[in-house]
């Protein structure tokens, strides 16, 4: 019996000696961000030709057989490159300054030389587990997410992911490292009573009674001194 010819795009079964090969064709993006299909081969030993088949169909499906991309060659380093260039000037100096510091001491080492199709959900989570357990404060550890994700998030819009992984990932509760306090009534009528005359032009006694930020008394205060000098002009 004639075995039907296999339908164009829908790759290639090839024996080799005692074993199978598969060819097939699929939509990449490459380091410059153009789009082109390529082709790969993967040589499978000796298995049967079903085997083959159901191998071949896996990879059809990874690799994407429609005009649309659904894997990336591009390695994270490479990536962020374009990043730093790009993308993070659009940042305040000092978050700049912060995110490539960042970039540079953990995520290149662990994400560097890995494809972006590679960067799991699960491969985030394994790094956030290990930053974790290598003792970084909760708030350490979600700025690194932070920035990964940024980088992360670059990638979907420029068609190298189609989700970003670094997303409902699951992060350390943040703690606060100084609780909160407050002066009780009691020690704030001893603090007044305790300032010198004129203390409250400083605008502390204001700061205690209202709790008002140290800054906005200060500026009360000053514009008190200009409203009481006369006018000199």
């Amino acid at each position: 019996m004639t075995r039907s010819k296999r339908q164009y795009g829908s790759g290639c079964l090839l024996k080799r000696g005692r074993g199978w090969a598969i060819r097939w064709r699929e939509m990449e993006i490459a380091p410059d961000g153009t789009r082109r299909r390529v082709q790969r081969y993967e040589a499978l030993g000796e298995v049967t030709r079903k085997q083959a088949s159901d191998t071949l169909a896996q990879r059809m499906a990874v690799g994407g057989s429609g005009s649309q991309p659904t894997r990336s060659r591009v390695v994270f380093r490479t990536l962020a490159a374009e990043w730093l260039a790009h993308v993070l000037p659009m940042y305040k100096h000092s978050t700049q300054k912060n995110h490539r510091h960042i970039l540079e001491k953990h995520l290149l080492p662990r994400f560097g030389d890995k494809e972006m199709t590679e960067i799991t959900r699960q491969e985030v989570q394994a790094y956030v587990a290990h930053l974790v357990s290598n003792g970084y404060a909760p708030r350490t550890t979600d700025h690194i997410h932070d920035v990964l994700s940024a980088v992360l998030r670059t990638a979907v819009k420029w068609g190298h992911l189609q989700d970003n992984p670094a997303r409902e990932v699951d992060l350390p509760a943040q703690v606060n490292v100084r609780p909160k306090w407050a002066l009780t009534i009691a020690q704030a009528t001893a603090l007044l009573a305790e300032l010198p005359l004129g203390a409250n032009d400083g605008g502390t006694g204001t700061d205690v009674r209202t709790s008002t930020r140290r800054a906005l008394c200060l500026s009360l205060a000053r514009l008190r001194r200009s409203w009481s000098e006369p006018d000199r002009a």
